[in-house]
């Protein structure tokens, strides 16, 4: 009798051990989800990578190459001549994982009404990544459908705004794919809302995205790494908080 309780209790003990295991990797993978990024599906939708540059063939790469007139003044500003071209590479390692264009509307402001000339609530429709004149330097341009305007000044008449940003995927021919970019800063994603913060380049009638936020589920997920500290707010919130900046003088 002594003998079959002894074993209940060791089955017993081999049991709670087996949950009590369960429970603590349950617990640290979650951990380890929420602390890269992972656990949040929404995050993922900020590095367009449905898009891409194929340079996987000589043949592709050749067609990458080609500069369209409507791109020739984007091409010449995202260019790098002083570095090698991205078709020279034959996969990720060998061009590094980032080039860095600066621009003169990059700052560090998470919410940057001030030094835009829209903020606007809308779609992103597309996107279309292109190399710069020399293959040198990458950049994506976006057609985006506005559906409130938080802020504007001279508000286009087009239905759609054309937008763009330094950044894009490449496929190399080790048939790699690897984004390009400055590294904090991601891309928009088709198909889905943004809070956008955009600023006129020129007389290009194209506007450069200054800062971002997609807006899924009621998640805010920023496009740079300033705006980070403002994912704990709802949609609602980054959207009231926003129109009270647009309306302080």
């Amino acid at each position: 009798m002594a003998r079959l309780i002894r074993a209940q209790r060791c089955t017993l003990l081999v049991f709670l051990t087996a949950i009590f295991t369960m429970i603590f990797l349950s617990t640290v993978i979650a951990l380890g989800q929420a602390l890269s990024g992972d656990s949040t599906p929404a995050r993922q939708v900020a590095i367009a990578r449905s898009t891409y540059i194929d340079l996987s063939t000589p043949d592709s790469a050749r067609k990458a190459m080609v500069v369209m007139p409507e791109e020739s003044e984007r091409a010449n500003r995202y260019d790098a001549p002083t570095m090698r071209p991205f078709y020279n590479f034959q996969n990720p390692s060998e061009s590094g994982s980032a080039r860095v264009v600066i621009t003169a509307h990059w700052i560090n402001d998470p919410l940057p009404v001030a030094t835009s000339d829209i903020v606007v609530i809308g779609t992103v429709i597309s996107a279309s990544p292109h190399l710069s004149k020399s293959g040198s330097g990458i950049y994506t341009t976006f057609i985006f459908t506005p559906d409130t305007f938080l802020k504007t000044q001279n508000r286009p008449p087009q239905s759609s705004l054309l937008l763009e940003r330094f950044g894009g995927v490449i496929l190399y021919p080790s048939k790699e794919k690897r984004f390009i970019g400055v590294k904090g800063r991601a891309l928009p994603e088709p198909n889905y809302k943004y809070l956008l913060f955009l600023k006129l380049i020129g007389t290009s009638g194209s506007y450069e995205i200054l800062s971002g936020y997609a807006l899924v589920d009621n998640h805010v997920i920023s496009l740079e790494p300033d705006g980070k500290a403002l994912e704990s707010l709802s949609m609602a919130e980054l959207i009231s908080r926003t129109k009270l900046l647009v309306s302080t003088p």
